[in-house]
């Protein structure tokens, strides 16, 4: 293990409709984008001025849809790929990272169980993709669900980097069959055998979970862990956020870019850039406060720095 006397921070961002969170893509309610339309523009304008210790600005990973249901809605699955290629082309240029996000879902039915149907689903996503435009090495799976066969078909298609996985996060409804209680905090090569753990690998990829801390909202009977996301309110994170900062030497943060522009009343998310900035501003302060330099970096940066020693791996 080598001391934690940096922290690499991944700010992550899934470029979902502004409805994922209230099950807008169920049949007659109507998709939107203005997320990723006005909020990635003001999320990147609310973290302009933040510099990493080596005097560089905030890295994004984009994880832009490309699935079924845009295929459906707008006849090609990686419609937001081409209806927004001027924002990814630009971004790209900057050294921001253009990642692959697809959802495996009916979303009519629900969920699908048939892993050949799954298997399916996801190449034909992937083929989806312009590869001469995006040289597409990272990938996040919609809702977090993942399987044996999903983390084999994502390493045949050559994706290096993968950041799926939950740890600790169990949910189980006709939306969500998510099961990572068994899984790690830090990045892994995923078992053949399981996933979800460490261990014999056949693909050469790298799991590199989204970073959970403890958090209790009104709803919520006792505290549960969620991942690590920027739009948070402060007052419910700033604690245990602190904590995760001085414990660990990754970070990788995830958000929604409706969530900097949608105003809606909410119990654990703020729709305030002013909590984007508060977080950030914890996560920078605890860093100087307990003598740990700050890098900012993409979820395929974390490959090279496992395979280096500098980020720690969980091993076998």
């Amino acid at each position: 293990m080598t001391p934690n006397k940096t922290l690499f921070v991944a700010v992550s961002v899934d470029a979902d409709d502004d409805g994922y969170d209230r099950h807008s893509s169920l049949p007659g309610e109507k998709v939107s984008w203005t997320g990723v339309e006005k909020g990635i523009p003001l999320l990147i304008e609310t973290l302009a001025g933040y510099r990493d210790s080596g005097g560089c600005p905030v890295k994004y990973t984009w994880f832009v849809r490309c699935d079924a249901q845009l295929k459906q809605l707008y006849g090609n699955e990686a419609h937001l790929f081409e209806q927004f290629e001027p924002l990814w082309a630009e971004r790209s240029i900057v050294g921001d990272e253009i990642a692959w996000h697809p959802h495996l879902y009916d979303h009519d039915a629900g969920l699908i169980n048939d892993n050949v149907a799954l298997s399916k689903l996801l190449r034909n996503s992937f083929s989806a993709v312009d590869k001469n435009k995006y040289n597409i090495r990272t990938s996040r799976l919609g809702r977090s669900i993942c399987n044996n066969s999903l983390m084999f078909v994502l390493g045949e298609l050559g994706i290096r980097t993968d950041s799926t996985a939950m740890p600790g996060k169990v949910k189980k409804d006709e939306f969500n069959m998510i099961d990572w209680s068994s899984t790690p905090e830090q990045p892994f090569k995923p078992s053949y055998n399981d996933y979800r753990v460490p261990g014999a690998n056949q693909t050469g990829l790298l799991e590199v979970p989204m970073s959970m801390i403890s958090t209790q909202a009104s709803y919520d009977r006792t505290p549960i862990k969620r991942y690590i996301n920027l739009s948070f309110k402060n007052d419910l994170i700033e604690r245990a956020l602190r904590n995760f900062v001085r414990e660990n030497d990754l970070l990788v943060s995830i958000m929604h870019p409706s969530e900097v522009v949608i105003k809606c009343e909410h119990p654990l998310l703020s729709f305030e850039k002013k909590d984007v900035k508060r977080n950030m501003d914890a996560i920078m302060d605890e860093c100087l406060r307990v003598d740990k330099s700050v890098r900012f970096i993409t979820i395929n940066e974390v490959n090279s720095l496992v395979e280096k020693g500098v980020i720690n791996a969980a091993n076998n």
